[in-house]
C-alpha cells in the first residue's frame, strides 16, 4: 500500500480496485493496521526530513479520501503521523512552505474558507456554527464504532487537515507571521508583491484578526518605509541609508547585541531621525544599529570586491580605513563590546575571506622579547589583526560575497 500512496495519481486504477475489494470484504480494521505499520517502518523515522513526511501525508490524504469519503479511515491512519509531526520542531514551518509553494495544488486552495476539525470528543455539529450541517447530521455507522476515531463528517480540504494537526489555526498563523518577518527583512523590495498576494489569500482563508492583523501592519511598514526613505533622501541631498521602519509591538524580530556605531554612521542616523521628525510630527525613530545588512565595496591593489555583511562586521572593517592593524581589545574599545564578541562576530568573517590577517605578537618584558614559545602562555601573546593589500580569493570570486545571516537595514518606530 505504501507504494500506491507514493505513486498517486499514477496508481489510481489500482486504488479503485482496492476500494472495491475493501467494500466487499469489510476488512477495514486490518487495512488500517497494515497501513499504519508500513508508515511506521518506512516513513516515521528520525532520518526522514519533515518536508518529505508532510509530502507523503498529503498523498495519503488524497488516496484515503478516495477509498473512504467519510474520512474515518483517514482519521485512524493519520493519527500516528500527526503525533510524530507534533514532536518535530520544524513541522509548522514546513507546512507553511508547502502551502505557499508557487503553482502547487495547496496554493490554489489557499483562498477557500478554513474548516476546523473538532477534537475526538466532539461528536456533534453545532447549529450556531453551521445550521445546514446540523440539520443534515447523521450518526456514525455502528459497524465501525469499535475501531474508528469520532470525527465531524464535514468536507475539509488538505490545508485544513494540515493546519489542524495542532488542533487550531493559532500556532500555524504565528509561524507564518514569523516567516513573513524573515522574508520582509531579507528579500528584495520588488519581490514583496508576492508576499502581499500571499497575505491576502491567507486573510481570505483564516480571517484578518490576530496574527494576520499584525502581518497587515508589517506590510504597511514596508510600503511606508520606502516612501519616507525617498522623501528623507531628497531632503538631505542623497544618502546611503536604506531603512525599514518597524512599528513597535508588531514585529517579533530580536535585535542582536548592540554596539557603538562608527562616527560617520552615527551622524547619518541623526540626520535621518531629524528629517523623519519633520515629516512625522509627534513621532521619533530609534535606530537599531545591529540589525540589517550593509553592502560595501573594498578596494585592493588587485581590484574591487563587493560584500554584503552584518552592520557589526561592516563597523569592524571600517576601522581599518587609515589604520593598518588592531588587537581585538582595541577594536572592542572602539565599538564598546567585549573582545570575545569582536573575535566571533566581527573579525572571524574577514579573516576567513582573507581581507584581514592575524599575527601573534610576543609581549615585551623590560627591554627583551619572549622568544621561547614553550615558556609562553596565552596572556603573553597578543593577536594582531591587519588589513591586506592584495585579496587572494580562493577559487572563482562571486559578484557579491555574502556573510551568513544578514538582513535588510532597519530602524524601529516607537
Amino acid at each position: 500500500m505504501f507504494s500506491l500512496f507514493q505513486e498517486f495519481p499514477d496508481s489510481l486504477p489500482a486504488i479503485n480496485d482496492f476500494k472495491t475489494a475493501l467494500e466487499r470484504t469489510k476488512l477495514h480494521q486490518y487495512f488500517c493496521s497494515e497501513v499504519k505499520e508500513q508508515f511506521q517502518a518506512r516513513l516515521l523515522l528520525p532520518g526522514v526530513i519533515t518536508l518529505l513526511i508532510i509530502e507523503h501525508y498529503i498523498q495519503a490524504i488524497r488516496v484515503l479520501k478516495l477509498i473512504d469519503p467519510s474520512t474515518i479511515l483517514l482519521e485512524i491512519i493519520s493519527e500516528p503521523i500527526k503525533e510524530h509531526l507534533r514532536r518535530r520542531p520544524d513541522t509548522l514551518r514546513c507546512i507553511v512552505q508547502s502551502i505557499l509553494a508557487d503553482e502547487s495544488e495547496l496554493y490554489e486552495q489557499l483562498g477557500h474558507a478554513y474548516v476546523r476539525i473538532p477534537n475526538r470528543e466532539e461528536d456533534y455539529v453545532s447549529s450556531d456554527e453551521d445550521e445546514a450541517a446540523a440539520e443534515a447530521w447523521e450518526p456514525l455507522p455502528l459497524q465501525g464504532r469499535d475501531f474508528f476515531i469520532s470525527a465531524k463528517r464535514k468536507k475539509t480540504d488538505i490545508i485544513s487537515t494540515l493546519v489542524n494537526i495542532y488542533g487550531s489555526q493559532d500556532a500555524f498563523l504565528k509561524v507564518y507571521k514569523s516567516m513573513l518577518e524573515e522574508r520582509l527583512l531579507g528579500v528584495p523590495r520588488q519581490l514583496q508583491e508576492t508576499e502581499l498576494k500571499n497575505l491576502e489569500l491567507m486573510k481570505l482563508r483564516f480571517g484578518s484578526q490576530g496574527s494576520l492583523h499584525a502581518c497587515d501592519v508589517m506590510m504597511r511598514d514596508v510600503k511606508d518605509s520606502e516612501r519616507i526613505r525617498v522623501a528623507v533622501s531628497k531632503a538631505i541631498g542623497g544618502g546611503f541609508l536604506n531603512t525599514l521602519i518597524l512599528s513597535k509591538g508588531y514585529w517579533d524580530t530580536e535585535e542582536p547585541a548592540s554596539f557603538a556605531p562608527p562616527a560617520f554612521l552615527k551622524k547619518a542616523f541623526e540626520e535621518f531621525a531629524f528629517k523623519y521628525q519633520q515629516f512625522k510630527r509627534m513621532r521619533t525613530v530609534s535606530f537599531k544599529p545591529a540589525m540589517g545588512s550593509v553592502n560595501l565595496t573594498l578596494e585592493f591593489k588587485n581590484g574591487s570586491f563587493r560584500f554584503r555583511v552584518s552592520p557589526f562586521q561592516a563597523a569592524v572593517i571600517t576601522l581599518f580605513n587609515g589604520e593598518k592593524s588592531f588587537t581585538a581589545e582595541q577594536l572592542a574599545k572602539e565599538l564598546d563590546v567585549t573582545a570575545e564578541e569582536v573575535r566571533k562576530r566581527g573579525v572571524a568573517f574577514w579573516v576567513c575571506k582573507g581581507v584581514l590577517k592575524e599575527q601573534k605578537v610576543y609581549r615585551q618584558l623590560g627591554s627583551s622579547n619572549y622568544r621561547s614559545t614553550a615558556l609562553l602562555s596565552n596572556s603573553d601573546i597578543d593577536i594582531v589583526y591587519s588589513s591586506v593589500d592584495i585579496l587572494d580569493f580562493k577559487g572563482p570570486c562571486p559578484e557579491l560575497i555574502e556573510a551568513p545571516d544578514v538582513a535588510t537595514s532597519c530602524g524601529q518606530e516607537p
